[in-house]
């Protein structure tokens, strides 16, 4: 009970100086015109007269100000929106550029991939040059080295020799991409 009791006093002291507060005038018919020193009379204070000239003087520059600034504003604009249109512009064509380079590079690499893909998949396009030879003669690589134009055909076993018994070849597992 003590509780809601003050909860109650508490929102009625926020909200009372609200409900006294005098309106604002939101028509907007005085703000022009509605200055905070009222004009003196026929026999004004000097302070009075000070307070007013110093307020008529302050409202005259922010005026001349706000012409002024205006103005700046009004001979700028065309060099900034003209400035604005030619960022965009380099911004679009830079795009463009990127896109296009983009597109080149995926063409390559889409190429290379596929040239790969090629090759190890067994679909060269030059043939592989085949040797024959017999297990007794020399190495492949030597007889490239020695005489690259002449084909060696197999030997065939004489009596004199004994053939050599063929080791298993070994498989070669291709992975494709």
């Amino acid at each position: 009970m003590k509780l809601i009791k003050t909860v109650l006093g508490i929102s009625l002291l926020v909200t009372a100086p609200m409900l006294w507060a005098q309106p604002e005038d939101t028509s907007g018919q005085n703000q022009g015109t509605q200055k905070p020193i009222a004009a003196y009379g026929d026999n004004p204070n000097i302070f009075h007269v000070w307070a007013y000239k110093a307020q008529e003087g302050v409202i005259g520059a922010a005026k001349n100000a706000g012409a002024l600034t205006e103005k700046g504003v009004a001979k700028v604009k065309p060099s900034v929106d003209q400035a604005w249109n030619n960022s965009k512009e380099l911004a679009s064509s830079t795009v463009q550029q990127v896109d296009q380079s983009a597109q080149h590079a995926t063409q390559q690499v889409n190429a290379k991939i596929q040239e790969t893909r090629e090759v190890m998949g067994g679909k060269p396009q030059q043939s592989a040059p085949i040797i024959q030879g017999s297990l007794s003669d020399e190495s492949p690589a030597q007889i490239q080295q020695s005489s690259p134009s002449v084909q060696h055909a197999p030997a065939r076993p004489t009596a004199t020799q004994t053939p050599v018994p063929a080791e298993p070849e070994e498989e070669i597992k291709v992975t494709r991409l």
